[in-house]
């Protein structure tokens, strides 16, 4: 039997495989719990099946608890930033396969040097190494420096039924497509199906025109927590496919991190209804 010739670009995959971090942003309104719950159960979906999975809550700070998981983080990100601890002592395991690191972001306030900044990246990058995955539930608005979200190749943009949700999203699509490449998927908030499809349908023409972009349909979310829906997101997450060039790796991560500024223009309108 002859057997087949494997697939070049899976090939190339396996090849700079050492240097590769799947990493996904996870953006959600302000004021919604959507994403904290969102981020958390397909953090377990996925280390249910065997991925070794890192956590990053940016909003989570030292001496605090994850709403969704046992334990008090006893360090966070701003402590690794200042010198204060090793970055390798912060995340804690709280599900098979899957750890939380605290971020605590926001206290992070000035800009340290870029010295520091460059440190700081390489330490968070190595770490990563140990994963398979790392999901990023973003600090505030998640287009603003420190947000490890400007790293993340893929980006979930959960989206509400709000008077301003749509055009918050058109916003944050803006201004991380603005400062490098990456994919974008949109997620609703539980709400009819006809609804979030008409809310997608204004949000992709509005990105599709002014960005060149045209954000994934992912549906909408359950109202109750079900693990059938969570496993299929999995699913779909893993089937996103890695960068197959040595520049989608190290080199794009610490370009994409360190550009970390909000992105200022004029934003198209969108329409909610």
């Amino acid at each position: 039997m002859v057997k087949a010739v494997p697939d070049q670009a899976e090939g190339l995959r396996r090849m700079f495989a050492g240097d590769a971090r799947r990493m996904i942003g996870i953006l959600t309104e302000s004021g919604s719990s959507c994403g904290r719950r969102l981020t958390a159960n397909l953090a377990v979906a996925l280390g249910a099946v065997g991925y070794r999975v890192l956590l990053l809550d940016e909003n989570m700070v030292a001496g605090k608890a994850h709403p969704d998981f046992p334990g008090i983080a006893g360090s966070d990100l701003s402590q690794v930033l200042r010198g204060k601890e090793k970055i390798t002592a912060v995340p804690m395991k709280v599900a098979p396969g899957t750890d939380l690191l605290a971020g605590g972001l926001a206290r992070i306030g000035r800009r340290p040097a870029i010295e520091t900044q460059i440190a700081f990246v390489n330490a968070f990058y190595n770490l990563a190494g140990a994963y398979d995955v790392v999901l990023i539930d973003a600090v505030g608005e998640g287009c603003i420096y420190p947000s490890f979200t400007w790293a993340a190749q893929d980006v979930i943009v959960l989206c509400g039924d709000r008077a301003d949700s749509v055009t918050t999203a058109y916003a944050r699509i803006k201004a991380l497509r603005q400062a490098g490449e990456r994919r974008f998927h949109l997620l609703f908030e539980p709400m009819p199906i006809a609804r979030a499809q008409l809310l997608y349908r204004n949000l992709a023409t509005a990105s599709r025109r002014h960005l060149r972009e045209f954000p994934e349909d992912m549906g909408t979310l359950p109202q109750e927590t079900t693990g059938a829906f969570y496993d299929g997101l999995a699913e779909d997450v893993l089937r996103w496919p890695l960068p197959v060039h040595k520049e989608g790796y190290f080199r794009a991560f610490m370009q994409r991190l360190l550009r970390g500024l909000q992105v200022h223009g004029p934003h198209a309108t969108v329409r909610s209804n």
